[in-house]
């Protein structure tokens, strides 16, 4: 199988359509989507993810991101996706972090959450960021793993209100 990591393109649309719908029928959350499991246009939120990368062209709620997809090039299915964001808010500095992802509910386990965010770090260094920030659910057993395994320091652990969860954060110093 040949997979790949990059930036989502216009044709991948019906492969991100399937993954949302992965999503939808395990009943998951999908972190580091840019809200695409809020879109009722898929259409839509691809041109304003796109239209986010640019900082000039975004709300002042938002941060400049880049959305990334890990693909499965033999199957044409989406592995997971990737958002990189390229500056914190108050929000994303507690709950969210520099970088959110998902991987599909049927390709868990398999170690691509490690490669993913791998990858992605590579990105985060080119785009001029020194550290990033990741935060995870601390029962999420499998995200601690990823983001452990990739060098992640867990700077603290919070209780978030809003959600009712405790919230791991971790920093990631980049080489």
């Amino acid at each position: 199988m040949q997979k790949e990591f990059r930036k989502m393109v216009y044709n991948d649309l019906p492969a991100i359509k399937k993954y949302k719908e992965e999503f939808i029928k395990s009943e998951e959350n999908m972190d580091g989507t840019g809200g695409l499991s809020a879109a009722v246009n898929i259409e839509e939120w691809f041109c304003r993810s796109v239209e986010n990368e640019n900082e000039n062209s975004i709300s002042d709620k938002l941060v400049p991101a880049i959305q990334y997809i890990y693909i499965d090039h033999s199957t044409n299915k989406i592995i997971g996706m990737l958002q990189l964001r390229l500056k914190l808010n108050q929000y994303l500095t507690s709950i969210g972090g520099h970088i959110g992802y998902s991987i599909n509910p049927t390709e868990r386990k398999k170690g691509y959450g490690k490669q993913m965010l791998k990858q992605v770090l590579i990105e985060a260094k080119k785009q001029g960021l020194e550290k990033v920030l990741l935060t995870c659910d601390s029962d999420n057993q499998g995200s601690r793993k990823i983001i452990e395994s990739n060098r992640g320091i867990l700077e603290e652990t919070i209780f978030n209100e809003e959600r009712a969860k405790t919230i791991n954060r971790y920093w990631i110093y980049l080489e």
